[in-house]
């Protein structure tokens, strides 16, 4: 049996670090799971956050609710303690919560529409069968009207000045720690960044 090779063979961690390295101030990470890999990656190189440029987190919840528990959503969730520490990393953040990535949906109308646009190939059929399943699926198990655009979300929300000039229309708040080093004061200046919502 024939596999794929693998695009990168070095471990994701370490892959994060050899990037950032490489191109220094100039890499903006997005995160699309859990941040796991990003924690480990911090432990390798401690000048992580100072070679990152910036980090958009698709994760979280502000008033939507979870899609794990009422509260929880996964990519925080199964992971909270690398989220936690993520939060503390000295780098700029811009966290897209449920609640904006949850907007953007595939209706079964687009599905149709860029069903008409696909050819008749072996693989064509394929995209064609997975949408329509994917919209099947969404609808039976979890009530959803269309697919969820979750990463396309957090992909434009990482995108800098581009769509509106940002500094003017964003909000910035700063991260408290609250662990008992601090007892939920704010950290003192350069201990994090700035978070964006």
């Amino acid at each position: 049996m024939q596999t794929a090779d693998l695009h990168n063979r070095r471990e994701s961690a370490r892959l994060i670090v050899d990037i950032t390295r490489e191109f220094p101030g100039e890499v903006r990470l997005l995160t699309l799971g859990p941040l796991s890999n990003l924690i480990v990656a911090a432990d390798f190189d401690r000048e992580l956050s100072r070679h990152l440029h910036s980090l958009v987190v698709l994760g979280g919840s502000v008033q939507h609710g979870g899609d794990v528990t009422a509260a929880s959503e996964f990519n925080i969730w199964s992971d909270s303690q690398a989220a936690r520490a993520v939060c503390g990393l000295p780098v700029h953040r811009t966290l897209v919560p449920l609640d904006v990535s949850g907007s953007p949906v595939l209706t079964f109308e687009d599905v149709d529409t860029l069903c008409s646009f696909i050819g008749n190939g072996t693989p064509d059929k394929f995209v064609s069968g997975l949408l329509r399943f994917a919209l099947r699926a969404y609808r039976r198990h979890l009530a959803l009207e269309g697919i969820p655009l979750h990463a396309v979300a957090a992909l434009c929300g990482g995108r800098g000045g581009s769509f509106s000039n940002r500094k003017r229309h964003s909000r910035y708040r700063d991260i408290r720690r609250t662990d008992s080093r601090n007892d939920g004061r704010r950290p003192p200046p350069g201990q994090h960044g700035k978070t964006q919502l």
